[in-house]
């Protein structure tokens, strides 16, 4: 069921309507492969990684499969191990501390010299309009 779900959300329609332009200009064919691609420079990289960002991590999924397993869960005594990094465990109600996200979460950055171990929130950058 899973593995459809994710076919259809990092492929398929939603990924040709949100990364069109990239698809033209690399072929990529699904969004977790355009995060591998050799970017020529850094501007292209992070216009790929904050467009995947802002979707898999602010956008509400276009499925309320997370919602439903919640519902499934929510009054047993439940943890959550995950690769998934989009924190939509959370937004569906999970509680965070019985989630362990094995790779991460989309919505935390880090000192790149990696000098300390503190994250950061990075909402905002994605959330400012364009003036």
């Amino acid at each position: 069921m899973f593995s459809k779900i994710l076919t259809k959300t990092y492929s398929g329609e939603r990924f040709e309507k949100y990364f069109g332009d990239f698809i033209l200009k690399y072929h990529i064919r699904d969004i977790y492969s355009g995060g591998f691609y050799p970017y020529a420079d850094l501007e292209e990289y992070w216009a790929w990684w904050s467009r995947q960002i802002y979707y898999n991590r602010y956008v509400d999924a276009p499925k309320p499969v997370y919602r439903k397993l919640y519902e499934l869960v929510k009054d047993k005594d439940y943890f959550v191990l995950t690769t998934n990094v989009d924190h939509q465990f959370q937004k569906a109600g999970f509680d965070k501390k019985r989630l362990f996200y094995t790779q991460g979460d989309y919505g935390l950055w880090q000192c790149s010299q990696a000098c300390h171990q503190k994250t950061y929130d990075n909402e905002a950058p994605f959330s400012e309009k364009c003036s």
